[in-house]
């Protein structure tokens, strides 16, 4: 399974902004983008690091997506067949050049 490509379809569908594996050229909008950071891949289970970026337009609507973006990442566990498990390590404000976003760390347990 390609757990970062899995969790872009899902966030994609269940949170209200667009989520890619890289910030799109053309994207001067809310978005986020996710990849994997690392973590042990075992013959059956892999547990992936994850790290995502959500940009908007302010730091309060860059926390908002952040918090909607964390709850839905939790909620994999039932959502994802072969995820057994999503833990939110930190999430912060962090700011680059003037732009707003805010940087959740996740930890998940993945079964092929």
């Amino acid at each position: 399974m390609d757990v970062a490509a899995e969790l872009i379809r899902y966030l994609d569908a269940e949170t209200s902004i667009g989520w890619y594996h890289n910030t799109p050229p053309d994207s001067g909008g809310e978005h986020g983008t996710l990849t994997r950071d690392g973590g042990p891949v075992e013959i059956v289970r892999d547990l992936p690091t994850m790290t995502l970026m959500v940009h908007a337009g302010s730091r309060k609507r860059a926390q908002e997506l952040a918090r909607e973006a964390s709850i839905a990442l939790i909620e994999s566990k039932w959502a994802i067949p072969n995820v057994f498990g999503a833990e939110i390590l930190g999430s912060a404000y962090d700011p680059l050049d003037g732009r707003h976003r805010w940087r959740i760390t996740a930890s998940l347990i993945v079964n092929d």
